[in-house]
């Protein structure tokens, strides 16, 4: 169990399990809207892990001027070249009205997916991307591959990210934190008759964020957010981590009618959690 740093003052922001994506994509804002360095951000979204790269990052430039070319098609030089995270923002600075966006796909939930479908495809296998937006419309998506090396208990991961030209299709704006908040509060309140026995009301108050988090996961600080924003986030993290394992694990019920029930409520808490995490970094105040 991992339990998580709510306390924002000092400068400081939330320390939480999270997926890299979210992470990226926060820091990587943070450093877009010149609140931090791109040499901090790059340090900061790394957490615990090695340094991460990105592969293919002048790919992105080259597939803008020519349209949309399969990696396969081009030049070995472009595909292969290797960046930090850092050279990656000093190039996001370079676009107009650039917004990076983490994406959360899973299986009938796309998310914020482009396209192609190449892209979309490798996405949904990794459960997580960045999409990069240029006035408004997908331009990219870069798309995380973790290895974890060492012993178990003394172990680190290496964390690559693959730049893919997506397809220009424009992206819906941010809502705001408010709506943002009621439209998982009211999913929430759909949904806990069906789950009366696992005490969903005491989970949404709960002040502890006390939880096991996905392997694929990591713990690292955010940068500083507002109150609204930080609310809207920890609880969506704990829906989405409290569903998750409810879901995995046995459940005493009494009928298969009783479980198919709870199971789909505790699917559909799961993914709002799941949006919402995504949207609270994005969402407007």
């Amino acid at each position: 169990m991992h339990t998580c740093n709510n306390s924002s003052g000092g400068g400081r922001g939330l320390t939480l399990p999270l997926p890299r994506s979210v992470i990226a994509a926060a820091w990587i804002t943070a450093a877009l809207r010149r609140t931090s360095h791109p040499d901090i951000a790059q340090e900061m979204l790394q957490g615990t892990d090695e340094p991460h790269q990105v592969i293919g990052m002048d790919a992105l430039n080259w597939e803008r001027r020519v349209g949309l070319v399969p990696a396969a098609e081009l030049p070995t030089h472009l595909v292969h070249e290797t960046h930090d995270m850092a050279a990656l923002i000093h190039r996001l600075r370079d676009l107009k009205d650039s917004e990076v966006l983490a994406c959360l796909p899973r299986p009938g939930h796309p998310g914020l997916l482009p396209g192609p479908p190449p892209v979309n495809e490798a996405a949904l296998s990794a459960g997580e991307c960045l999409i990069v937006t240029e006035s408004g419309r997908a331009v990219a998506a870069l798309v995380p591959r973790v290895q974890t090396f060492g012993s178990e208990g003394d172990h680190g991961h290496y964390v690559t990210w693959r730049v893919h030209a997506a397809a220009p299709r424009p992206v819906p704006p941010p809502v705001s934190v408010r709506a943002a908040h009621h439209d998982l509060q009211s999913t929430l309140l759909r949904h806990l008759d069906e789950l009366e026995s696992l005490d969903f009301p005491a989970i949404a108050r709960g002040d502890s964020l006390e939880i096991d988090h996905p392997p694929l996961w990591t713990v690292a600080e955010l940068p500083p957010l507002g109150a609204a924003h930080l609310q809207l986030l920890t609880l969506a993290l704990r829906l989405s981590l409290v569903t998750e394992h409810a879901l995995t694990t046995s459940r005493v019920v009494h009928s298969a009618s009783a479980s198919a029930t709870q199971d789909l409520a505790l699917s559909r808490i799961h993914h709002a959690g799941l949006d919402a995490l995504v949207g609270a970094l994005r969402a407007s105040h």
